[in-house]
């Protein structure tokens, strides 16, 4: 039985108070995760989706190659599509942590693959290639969707996320990709910053630097597949992106960025949950909480960024 939710007709003040509260609650085991209700997770799978996110995205952003998430969040539809039709005709659940694994692997393999082969056999500049395959991939991506998908839900939401949508059951998925990218960073965060910020020296000390990329842009995708239903394919680029470049405004540190901008992603989860419950009590206009984080960090960055410069300080651009 779905618990009642203590959010209906509260404003932004309230709404906020609850949130804290009953995350409170929940971490100290006097709220089960059965009675968590409808906004208590959208900001627990934005958060996760957050965190993974920044944790996955600040080596990328550090290394110039954001163009690759963007590449994997529209190719990621092509993977989702194709191990759907794999899993189904096996008569299993598309929507499993499984087909996650599967989406997450051949996306990032088809990818990287295709992406290299034009630029070693074609000659094609990185950047170009990177754009003429995602743009082909993502082309596919709608065209088998629209042929094989046609009579199920698989429209606008799918890319661009309907957190109304998650139920208790899509929360450990998120929460077990937000550790592995935790264990990942923590364990091979020397050799990712080698990679990031000198790969000349890395190649010279023989670090396997493809196959540690490779990796990483499969975490990448797996975490791009985690927020297929909460955030979307298209606005979850915000998320990689957005924290990683506020934090880089006030620490130069990579642990400092991770640290700063995973607390920043929390933050703007939590004022998007309590300004979208805010508008559909008063308004009664139902606002995507997905986009909203994303309009909030463009903000953030913006105010933090002319703050930076009004005082004289002179910005690095990643």
């Amino acid at each position: 039985m779905q618990p009642m939710n203590p959010y209906w007709n509260a404003d932004f003040t309230q709404t906020l108070c609850l949130l804290l509260k009953r995350a409170f609650l929940f971490f100290c085991g006097k709220i089960s995760l059965d009675g968590l209700v409808e906004d208590d997770i959208a900001f627990f799978a934005l958060s996760l989706v957050g965190v993974s996110s920044v944790l996955s995205g600040a080596f990328l952003v550090v290394k110039r190659t954001t163009l690759m998430i963007n590449s994997l969040s529209h190719t990621i539809l092509l993977g989702i599509v194709v191990t759907a039709l794999l899993l189904i005709s096996q008569g299993f659940s598309p929507f499993s942590t499984f087909g996650f694994l599967i989406a997450a692997f051949f996306t990032s393999c088809v990818t990287i693959w295709s992406t290299n082969t034009l630029v070693k056999v074609f000659r094609v500049q990185q950047e170009a290639a990177v754009g003429f395959m995602f743009t082909s991939l993502f082309g596919l991506g709608v065209l088998f969707s629209t042929l094989f998908f046609r009579n199920t839900h698989l429209g606008l939401e799918a890319i661009f996320g309907n957190l109304d949508a998650l139920v208790v059951k899509d929360l450990p998925p998120l929460l077990a990709i937000m550790v592995i990218n935790v264990l990942w960073v923590v364990l091979a965060f020397g050799r990712l910053r080698t990679l990031a910020f000198d790969p000349i020296f890395s190649s010279i000390v023989g670090l396997k630097g493809a196959l540690i990329q490779s990796f990483h842009l499969f975490l990448t995708a797996l975490t791009i597949v985690g927020g297929f239903q909460s955030v979307g394919v298209v606005i979850i680029m915000a998320y990689f992106c957005l924290p990683v470049l506020i934090a880089k405004l006030f620490y130069p540190s990579l642990k400092k960025i991770l640290f700063l901008g995973s607390v920043i992603i929390g933050f703007v989860s939590l004022i998007s949950v309590a300004l979208t419950r805010d508008i559909l009590t008063y308004h009664q206009v139902p606002v995507s909480t997905g986009a909203t984080a994303a309009l909030l960090l463009f903000v953030i960055y913006m105010g933090v960024g002319l703050t930076f410069l009004k005082k004289g300080a002179k910005l690095e651009h990643l």
